[in-house]
């Protein structure tokens, strides 16, 4: 049976053709100023029947539906996707905050940078030159450069929810209020932002309980990452000399495709990756011997970072590799597993944490357990990237923990039992675990109650010799004390 796809398509709307009879001469004043002035630039994705584009938040429309852009002037294909639209609708609801009305920025969070994001996630690919680069270009010229203090004060004012002071930049450059591709609102079924998120209480401080925090973070769900890498190059030209005669010349091919999205991350951050190249991940990670697994672990672990990959590492069979190497390499590792392979494998969990799917499928019942394990496992070690490593673990399963008792004290066990292992050289491993002992007792009267009964002791802490986790001991204490 084949893989069904979708074309993606990407409208490009000039907006001086909606200005009405100005717009003649607002194009010739542009041309003056910038004579490749060509227009300005509204854009939408198109794909699955709808049309996606950022005007006061994300908004996804009928493709039929018209706009307040009136007609297109281009349409561009961008490619095929075989991302289905529940996976992608997964992925807007994801990113409408980035993209909320109070976000918009004239130069840097435009509704052009948002269709150049999808056009990465669905396609690989990016916009075409000449409507993604417009403000950069336009900003290159020397009227640009004169206009830029103006422009920037413009993109703040708007950023910041008021109403940017256009009216100048209009008069001096003829562009008008849109130039830089805000467009005027439409209506549509637009994605709103995460419930709560615009009446939550401000970050550090416990609206029921009035204790403000010098540290303790108790209200974003913002996991910590592990997403640098020295040498990319090197890990994979090291898997391959591991894999020789292992895998087929079509699983090369595979991993040459998933090198360009490790090698550039950054810049294709919703790139979709090839669907063999996580059937070679899973062949190989169960055939090589257990000394030869860490440049796979690692090109897993960034892997993981990739919202589409991240879906298919939380779900079976993919997740079931994940958790053989944690008891491989961690739980029960055999002599000849050196330590990196052990914080490279606990490192993909904690990058699992970066996107929904995986965090919600690692805090699930059925595999919170066995990381728990791991983190005990981890914290007896001797080295310390390995510690802090379990520690960071601990703080993102904190987190994203649901609102459940057994699985809210199994993990306090675990943490304070750790605290009251650890040496006077361990001040980054004992901040990411009080900082999880923080966010599992907040706002929880039984974790409290757990918690005193378990004796954790902060005096330590609190004499630390990072001012940090003296802060983070002092945190926890207060709600202690509340």
């Amino acid at each position: 049976m084949s893989e069904e796809t979708w074309e993606v398509t990407l409208r490009v709307y000039d907006l001086l053709g909606s200005m009405g009879p100005q717009a003649a001469m607002m194009r010739t004043m542009a041309q003056r100023l910038f004579p490749s002035f060509e227009g300005i630039w509204h854009t939408g994705i198109v794909v699955y029947g709808f049309e996606y584009f950022y005007s006061g938040g994300i908004q996804k429309v009928p493709m039929n539906q018209p706009l307040v852009y009136g007609t297109p002037t281009k349409v561009i294909t961008l490619g095929v996707t075989s991302v289905g639209m529940d996976l992608f609708d997964s992925w807007v609801q994801e990113i409408s905050d980035q993209f909320s009305p109070n976000n918009y920025n004239l130069i840097n969070n435009n509704c052009n940078h948002f269709t150049n994001e999808a056009s990465q996630f669905l396609t690989g690919s990016l916009i075409p030159d000449f409507v993604r680069l417009l403000p950069q270009q336009l900003l290159n010229t020397p009227m640009g450069q004169m206009l830029r203090p103006m422009i920037e004060r413009a993109a703040s004012s708007f950023s910041a929810g008021t109403s940017p002071d256009l009216d100048s930049i209009a008069a001096l450059t003829g562009l008008g209020a849109n130039a830089f591709g805000q467009g005027p609102s439409a209506p549509g079924s637009g994605f709103s932002p995460a419930s709560g998120s615009s009446s939550a209480a401000p970050v550090g401080v416990s609206a029921k309980k009035e204790l403000v925090f010098k540290v303790l973070d108790v209200k974003q769900k913002l996991p910590s990452l592990f997403s640098s890498s020295a040498n990319e190059e090197k890990i994979f030209l090291k898997l391959a000399e591991f894999a020789e005669g292992i895998w087929t010349d079509s699983e090369k091919q595979s991993f040459k495709s998933l090198e360009v999205y490790v090698t550039n991350r950054k810049s294709l951050s919703k790139y979709a990756i090839q669907q063999e190249a996580f059937s070679t991940i899973r062949r190989l990670g169960r055939e090589l011997p257990v000394e030869r697994l860490f440049p796979l672990v690692d090109i897993v672990r960034l892997t993981v970072l990739n919202f589409g990959a991240n879906e298919v590492f939380a779900a079976p069979p993919t997740i079931d590799l994940l958790m053989e190497w944690l008891d491989r390499l961690v739980i029960s590792p055999s002599p000849s597993v050196p330590d990196a392979s052990k914080y490279l494998c606990l490192r993909v969990f904690v990058n699992m944490f970066g996107h929904p799917h995986g965090a919600n499928a690692l805090v699930h019942p059925f595999r919170l357990p066995k990381i728990v394990e791991a983190i005990l496992k981890g914290l007896e070690s001797d080295t310390k990237q390995l510690k802090h490593t379990v520690a960071t673990l601990a703080y993102n399963c904190a987190v994203f923990l649901p609102n459940d008792f057994d699985q809210t004290i199994e993990l306090l066990s675990a943490v304070t039992h750790s605290l009251s292992q650890l040496g006077n050289d361990s001040d980054e491993t004992a901040f990411a675990l009080l900082m999880s002992l923080g966010r599992l007792i907040f706002d929880n009267e039984d974790a409290i109650s757990t918690a005193k009964d378990l004796s954790v002791n902060l005096e330590p802490f609190k004499r630390s010799s990072l001012e940090k986790v003296r802060s983070v001991a002092s945190d926890v204490e207060a709600i202690l004390l509340s």
